[in-house]
């Protein structure tokens, strides 16, 4: 298709999606964040008549006051149902009906022409324009733990974008707006909406306000093997244990020490420290895994049991 068919639908799309789009206000004593968010279908049996996503530095404080309007159109009255701080990402229901709402998509493609919706500066409902840049970037929540798979994009990120879609000419939503790099221009990220909808499932099967993800308390980072070890180890990376596991902490139960280098938990590869946390959290809490990791050049094995990470 030509840039010019994609170019004569843009103000068709945008008027189609923009109304599933909200300004969110939050408030803490006197000190207030401004975003954005939207709507998503809510799953069968939910009680909720919708649910917006957004990221969970907009909804910040312990005890915040959430205003949530449409343009043009008076507040709706929500809860909060999620603030996960290690993908920041929060989850609102809403208890009116959202006129439109978003279908996600959880597959992007590097190129494909995209739209960011937000609040930038206060700027409600303002549009920009960009294509997927990137994918599969480290990305990092709020509390400094890094997660895989930040869609990078051009379309221009500011201020008060954070937690708004990123939609593709489909008009399906594939990331939740999040971040800039301020020391660049057209270098900006986008959480995967996948890990949205993931959430929600999974608070939905629960009943709980929290994800609940598996730690071996242990802190990384990544390290590489040169090509004759990386031969012999089949795998040309692995997740460096930083400093000795705490006493009581599974890793140490296992026998894990400071220097030692996870390569693999229950076979699944482990490149790195990126790697090992999406793993980990994918793994239930109190099962038993294996761990595979290289000590003084020599492959070990162990069993460890993942406790819950704690905050």
């Amino acid at each position: 298709m030509s840039p010019g068919f994609f170019l004569d639908a843009l103000p068709q799309l945008v008027s189609r999606v923009r109304e599933a789009v909200v300004h969110i206000e939050c408030w803490e004593g006197d000190n207030g964040v401004t975003g954005a968010g939207f709507a998503i279908p809510v799953a069968a049996g939910d009680n909720a008549l919708g649910i917006a996503v957004t990221n969970a530095h907009v909804i910040a404080g312990e005890r915040p006051s959430v205003r949530v309007h449409a343009p043009g159109q008076p507040d709706q009255r929500v809860k909060i149902r999620l603030v996960d701080s290690s993908t920041d990402l929060a989850l609102l229901e809403l208890l009116e009906t959202p006129g439109v709402v978003l279908t996600p998509r959880c597959e992007a493609r590097v190129g494909e022409p995209v739209i960011a919706i937000g609040s930038p500066r206060g700027f409600e409902a303002s549009v920009s324009l960009g294509i997927v840049s990137a994918l599969g970037r480290l990305g990092w929540g709020t509390d400094y733990v890094p997660f895989d798979g930040a869609i990078q994009t051009d379309a221009a990120i500011n201020p008060g974008n954070s937690g708004g879609p990123l939609i593709g000419f489909d008009e399906c939503v594939i990331g939740v707006n999040y971040q800039t790099r301020i020391d660049a221009h057209g270098i900006n990220f986008a959480i995967p909406i996948a890990l949205a909808v993931d959430h929600y499932h999974e608070i939905c099967e629960t009943g709980e306000r929290r994800i609940r993800r598996a730690s071996l308390g242990i802190r990384t980072d990544t390290s590489r093997f040169d090509g004759p070890h990386a031969e012999r180890f089949q795998c040309s990376s692995g997740a460096r244990v930083l400093v000795a596991p705490k006493v009581g902490s599974p890793a140490h139960a296992a026998g894990v020490r400071a220097g030692d280098i996870i390569v693999r938990l229950d076979e699944e590869e482990v490149r790195g420290s990126a790697a090992l946390i999406r793993v980990l959290n994918r793994h239930r809490i109190g099962k038993p895994a294996t761990i595979e990791f290289v000590r003084r050049g020599k492959l070990k094995r162990a069993v460890a049991t993942p406790t819950e990470r704690q905050s």
